[in-house]
């Protein structure tokens, strides 16, 4: 499921109920980690980073790597 959400190259093309759960957890870690000031404000940092393509290439980099 994430990494469909990952792979979408538009909102329009996923389930918003798929991207959400994604965003939720991503935006808990976010906010958890210090990096936001809210939980709210870690989901609307992650949708960012998903939608600008960033989440998906820092994956496929940590693939990469052995």
């Amino acid at each position: 499921m994430i990494l469909n959400v990952l792979q979408a190259k538009t909102a329009a093309n996923q389930s918003s109920a798929a991207r959400d759960i994604v965003l939720i957890n991503a935006g808990a870690a976010i906010y958890v980690a210090g990096l936001a000031a809210s939980i709210q404000a870690g989901c609307e940092l992650a949708a960012t980073v998903i939608d600008n393509g960033q989440a998906l290439a820092k994956l496929e980099a940590l693939k990469a790597y052995k």
